[in-house]
């Protein structure tokens, strides 16, 4: 079921990500929520 899925989805990779992300947690809810609490920095810049 998830080849037309990602047929559908096309080269969209936020909704490919979403769909492995949803597929892999038990509870994407409690996950998220813990990731904002930890308040960890994710994105970097290259030196300026």
């Amino acid at each position: 079921y998830r080849a037309p899925l990602y047929k559908q989805a096309g080269y969209k990779p936020y909704i490919i990500a979403a769909m492995i992300f949803l597929s892999k947690v038990k509870d994407p809810v409690q996950t998220l929520d813990s990731l904002i609490k930890a308040n960890v920095k994710r994105f970097y810049t290259v030196g300026r």
